[in-house]
């Protein structure tokens, strides 16, 4: 097994504090960073050492930086004890962002904080009269805290200016990449000009700074890095509003100019929509248009009240994830999910749990409110009608490809293609991830789904039966009513020698009752339109639970198997050169290998479920419209019958006019008589035309 030498340094001290040269964790123009240990305490600590041409008290700038350390005490910026700085066992953002992990930007969480950390050292700095002027990724520090969370602060303050003593400042400071196109014109150039420059030029900066951390590269690129100034100055400083890059791929080919983050970046579509404006804002070459201090930190803090949702668009099998202002409704939700989708809000349907969104919560209820478990949890979003019969295509992983394995075995050079393969292993992992994310949440959302229309369709289910036991209920009470009408119509015949025009027209007219069968055919025909839906849903559950993960059955992790320190190729002997050319042999082959895991294993895996579950859940999706359609005629079959029963109250009340008329007219008809005395049969009629009988009955029948 062959072993590398071990780099040994020099122990060096002062009155309180020891390191060792080997352990450097920066190198600048100015001083060298080395990672120490204070004496008394043991406790970790940066000593930076200034370079021997460059005494404090000597140079004004590095002593400057120190008094300025000495009156800053802020979370996010860097703290000094005595004349030595705090130790960041996190390193420096730009060593963050050379590790491969991160090479294309940093995971939400992580950017989240150092756009929060940064700007709340910023408007500290601010508030404290004080420009930065170098701010970059390899200036901002990352300290880890006992609980492994991160805090990210601002150190090198060797170029920082209090604004107390001048408003406008014409030295020249800064890192290139980073320079705000008129410090860069003079800074670079060497052009003359006599512009003087304020606080904003750390916008400017800033901006550069955080598309960098999201992105993992420069926003501004012409050919040839540093070496073409020119046509960097022209990109920066011409480039319009609303750009955010500019990257020029050839030696005097066009600038390829860019209004949105590119596709391996790591954040999610709902940040970008926040972010992308953000970052036009500050890296805006026209002043007069730039972002302000205040909207910045406006804008920082607005992002910080934002409530963050989870939504997985069930049709696309996106996972949306939006940052919500406090103070929306859910009709505000649903916008800025019809903003990020093609449904309008009236086509959405929200669940969650296997119930609509507006149960769960109160629908003028602000989304800060929410219960924990809706903030933390998924939200299935899907159309309340299918539009489409096919699956539409999902977007595919966009991966760089792989750099060119060269037979010319080179240390230096492999190091970094070392480096570039496994950043883009990285990012394979990454899709991988969110793949497998997809096939779980198309596996879940389905059943959450069929759980809403399952509760849907029983309770309909069980409105179908009151509506049946109504309508059988009215039929009785239709049955008595012309019953008794046909009885009084047989006695007042019986005793006049015709029947009475009026019920006679009651008896004759078949509206009534023909509408109250079509009611009745109704409601059968309802139960057996349920009944067929239950049983097409009832057989299409055991398909649905044959689905799974498909990709958990094949491992999809990826190692990093290649390894190389470029600082001992010196030393390298005969047999550690083969077992160099073997790992880059090795790399090359499991370079295929990531890629042949996302692309032909987990992605069509993907893929095939998603046809799968989309034809399940258009399924689905028609049986919610059959379901509202029981719904809905159940609710017609009820309103026809509190049409019939208003109805049959009218004619009951003229009916109880016409028998009292007929009462009367029999007692006048008794009053005048010689014989002064009725038969049993005109008894019997006056008792069943009185009014109190008939609507007894009527009303005893009703119940």
């Amino acid at each position: 097994m062959s072993t590398y030498p071990v780099l040994k340094g020099i122990l060096q001290s002062s009155q309180n504090y020891t390191w060792n040269t080997a352990d450097s964790l920066g190198r600048g123009a100015t001083a060298v960073v080395y990672l120490g240990r204070e004496k008394g305490s043991g406790h970790v600590v940066a000593v930076k050492v200034f370079h021997e041409h460059l005494r404090i008290g000597q140079g004004g700038e590095d002593l400057r930086e120190l008094e300025l350390l000495r009156r800053l005490s802020h979370e996010n910026i860097i703290s000094l004890h005595s004349i030595e700085q705090e130790y960041c066992e996190g390193g420096s953002l730009y060593h963050m962002l050379d590790q491969p992990q991160y090479q294309y930007g940093l995971p939400e969480d992580q950017f989240l904080l150092v756009l929060y950390h940064v700007s709340a050292g910023m408007q500290y700095l601010r508030r404290a009269g004080v420009i930065h002027r170098d701010i970059k990724p390899g200036n901002i520090m990352r300290f880890l805290t006992d609980d492994g969370n991160s805090i990210y602060k601002l150190t090198d303050f060797g170029a920082a200016r209090d604004l107390s003593d001048e408003e406008n400042f014409t030295s020249l400071y800064g890192t290139e990449e980073y320079l705000h196109p008129g410090i860069y014109e003079r800074a670079v150039l060497r052009l003359p000009s006599e512009q003087l420059f304020d606080a904003k030029v750390d916008l400017w900066s800033l901006g550069v700074t955080f598309y960098h951390v999201a992105t993992g590269q420069l926003p501004f690129q012409p050919y040839g890095g540093r070496s073409n100034k020119e046509t960097m100055y022209r990109i920066i400083s011409r480039k319009e509003s609303g750009v955010i890059s500019g990257q020029q791929h050839f030696e005097g080919g066009p600038i390829h100019w860019g209004r949105e983050l590119p596709a391996t970046c790591l954040l999610s579509s709902g940040l970008r929509l926040v972010i992308t404006p953000l970052l036009a804002g500050l890296m805006e070459p026209d002043p007069a248009r730039m972002l302000t201090y205040e909207a910045f930190f406006n804008s920082i803090q607005q992002l910080q009240l934002k409530t963050e949702l989870s939504i997985f668009h069930y049709i696309s099998a996106t996972m949306l994830t939006l940052y919500i202002e406090p103070g929306c409704t859910l009709s505000g939700l649903q916008d800025c999910v019809a903003s990020m989708t093609d449904l309008p809000a009236s086509q959405q349907l929200l669940l969650i749990g296997g119930h609509p969104l507006e149960e769960v919560v109160d629908p003028m209820t602000p989304i800060a409110a929410f219960p924990t478990h809706i903030k933390i949890s998924t939200i299935y979003l899907y159309p309340r009608e299918m539009t489409v019969s096919e699956a539409p295509r999902l977007k595919q992983p966009e991966i760089p490809p792989f750099p060119e394995f060269l037979n010319i075995i080179d240390v230096d050079k492999d190091a970094r293609l070392a480096l570039n393969c496994l950043a883009r292993g990285h990012l394979i992992k990454h899709h991988t991830v969110l793949t497998n994310q997809q096939q779980q949440c198309l596996v879940e959302g389905q059943l959450c789904l069929r759980m809403y229309i399952d509760a849907r369709l029983k309770v309909a289910g069980e409105a179908l039966q009151q509506m049946q036991q109504q309508v059988a209920e009215s039929k009785k009470r239709f049955d008595m009513f012309y019953s008794c009408v046909q009885s009084v119509q047989l006695l007042l015949h019986s005793l006049r020698g015709h029947s009475d025009f009026y019920f006679q027209e009651i008896l004759q007219d078949e509206t009534l009752r023909k509408v109250h069968t079509k009611a009745e055919e109704r409601a059968e025909e309802i139960q057996r339109y349920r009944r067929g839906l239950q049983e097409k849903l009832d057989e299409a559950r055991p398909h649905a639970s044959q689905w799974g993960d498909l990709c958990c059955k094949q491992s999809c992790n990826i190692q990093n198997r290649f390894r190389r320190d470029k600082t001992v190729k010196n030393q390298m002997t005969a047999h550690d050169e083969n077992i160099h050319r073997f790992e880059r042999q090795k790399l090359q082959e499991h370079c295929m290998r990531m890629l042949s895991i996302l692309t032909g294993h987990c992605v069509p895996a993907r893929d095939r479920l998603h046809t799968q579950a989309f034809s399940f859940v258009g399924m689905l999706v028609k049986a919610l419209s059959r379901v509202i359609k029981v719904e809905r005629n159940n609710e017609s079959v009820l309103n026809c019958q509190q049409l019939l029963s208003t109805r049959l109250d009218k004619i009951e009340v003229k009916c109880h006019e016409e028998v009292k008329r007929l009462q009367q007219e029999m007692q006048r008809q008794e009053r005048s008589s010689d014989s002064g005395y009725c038969t049993t049969l005109e008894d019997d009629a006056y008792q069943m035309l009185s009014c109190g009988s008939l609507s007894r009955n009527l009303k005893e029948e009703a119940k």
